[in-house]
């Protein structure tokens, strides 16, 4: 398996552990600290500081913000975390970060849109450089299983191209899309 550390890739999910001393202020604060780094060249950045989740047994978690970073190089997690050391003076332990497989889905996770026994934020609480993405990802339905399929399908009219535009993961879903609509139109002949 490779190693984490040097891992490549141009987005990336950051989770700045706060203490006692806070460090970080606020997510408005996270966001400019990004931005005033010509050299990361930020396509895309949202970020939300999370004070009520609750662990396994109910106690409040440790004050912590989520960022969600798109850059216009790659570049490899180990580099991005000794960066961000250094751009927010703290050590390397304070920060967790991944590479990001969907903007979308880690933007939604900002409120726990999906996550329905999480603690839910809202979208004023995101601080972002891009709004209009922030409210596309927002908007954007997904389906969890072949109920919300139906009623995304239902909802636009069994238009596929309305279908793929809303639903973020449609790949998953394209075969019984295919099949629903085929279904359908056999029905109403």
């Amino acid at each position: 398996m490779e190693d984490k550390l040097n891992q490549r890739s141009d987005k990336f999910t950051i989770v700045l552990n706060d203490n006692e001393l806070d460090l970080f202020k606020n997510a408005r604060n996270v966001v400019n600290k990004f931005m005033l780094q010509d050299d990361m060249d930020i396509i895309y950045i949202a970020c939300i500081k999370h004070d009520r989740d609750k662990d396994e047994v109910g106690n409040l978690k440790t004050k912590h913000y989520h960022v969600v970073l798109q850059v216009n190089k790659v570049c490899r997690v180990g580099t991005m975390i000794n960066r961000i050391s250094e751009i927010f003076r703290c050590n390397a332990n304070q920060i967790s970060l991944d590479k990001c497989n969907s903007l979308c889905m880690q933007s939604r996770y900002l409120m726990h849109l999906d996550d329905f026994d999480k603690a839910r934020y809202d979208l004023e609480d995101i601080v972002t450089n891009d709004n209009d993405v922030l409210k596309r990802y927002y908007d954007m339905v997904f389906v969890r299983d072949l109920h919300d399929l139906i009623a995304v399908v239902h909802h636009y009219c069994y238009d596929l191209e309305r279908i793929m535009v809303a639903i973020g993961n449609y790949d998953k879903w394209r075969k019984y899309i295919n099949d629903l609509l085929v279904n359908y139109n056999r029905k109403c002949r």
